[in-house]
C-alpha cells in the first residue's frame, strides 16, 4: 500500500509508501519538504487519478555547467587572437620596421622575423596567455564534459566541446606541422 496526499505548497498529489508515514517526503514538483501523514487523503485514496502524476519527474536542470563550458571555451579562443595579434604586432610587424628590413635577403629578412618573434614570445605577457590558454583548455574541457555527463546546458556544453576539440585539433596540426618544416 501507499499513502496519498497533497503537497502543502503547491498542493500536487504525492505518494510514499506506509513505511514513511509521519517521515519528511520531498515534493518532486516544488522540491518543499511535507511530512507524510498516517493515512492517505480519503479523497485521493479512493480516486483514480492519472499515474503521470505519481511519477518522480524532476524539475529541469539548470543549464549552467554547460554554459560555464561555453563561456570557457570562447574565452579561450579570445586568448588564442589576443596572442596571434600579440604575436604579429610584436614579431613580424616590428621586424619590418626595421631600418634595413627591405634591404635584407629573404633568408636574412627570414631571420630578423624569427628573432623577433622568438623575442615576442619571451614576454612575461605571452607566458601568461600561454597558462590562461591552457587553464581555459582544461577548464572549457571538464566544463562541457560535466555540462553534457549531467545533461545541464546539453547545447552550450556540446558547442563547448566541439570548440575546445577544433582548437586542440589546430594546436595538433600546427605542432605537425612545424616539425615537418626544414630547419632555416
Amino acid at each position: 500500500m501507499s499513502i496519498r496526499f497533497l503537497c502543502q505548497n503547491c498542493h500536487k498529489p504525492l505518494e510514499v509508501d506506509d513505511a514513511d508515514a509521519g517521515n519528511e517526503a520531498l515534493c518532486f514538483f516544488c522540491r518543499s519538504r511535507n511530512t507524510a501523514p498516517q493515512q492517505s487523503d480519503p479523497t485521493l485514496a479512493t480516486a483514480q487519478l492519472a499515474p503521470e502524476l505519481f511519477t518522480s519527474s524532476r524539475p529541469a536542470k539548470s543549464p549552467v555547467i554547460g554554459i560555464i563550458g561555453l563561456i570557457a571555451s570562447l574565452t579561450m579562443l579570445a586568448v588564442i587572437t589576443f596572442t596571434v595579434v600579440w604575436s604579429y604586432k610584436n614579431g613580424y610587424l616590428s621586424a619590418m620596421q626595421t631600418d634595413n628590413y627591405t634591404s635584407l635577403s629573404k633568408t636574412d629578412r627570414q631571420k630578423v622575423i624569427n628573432k623577433k618573434m622568438a623575442e615576442s614570445a619571451k614576454q612575461p605577457i605571452m607566458q601568461a596567455a600561454s597558462l590562461t590558454f591552457i587553464a581555459l583548455l582544461i577548464f572549457g574541457l571538464g566544463f562541457s564534459v560535466a555540462g553534457l555527463a549531467t545533461r545541464s546546458g546539453k547545447s552550450p556544453a556540446l558547442a563547448g566541446l566541439i570548440i575546445s576539440l577544433l582548437v586542440v585539433l589546430l594546436l595538433i596540426f600546427s605542432i605537425i606541422s612545424t616539425l615537418k618544416r626544414p630547419p632555416g
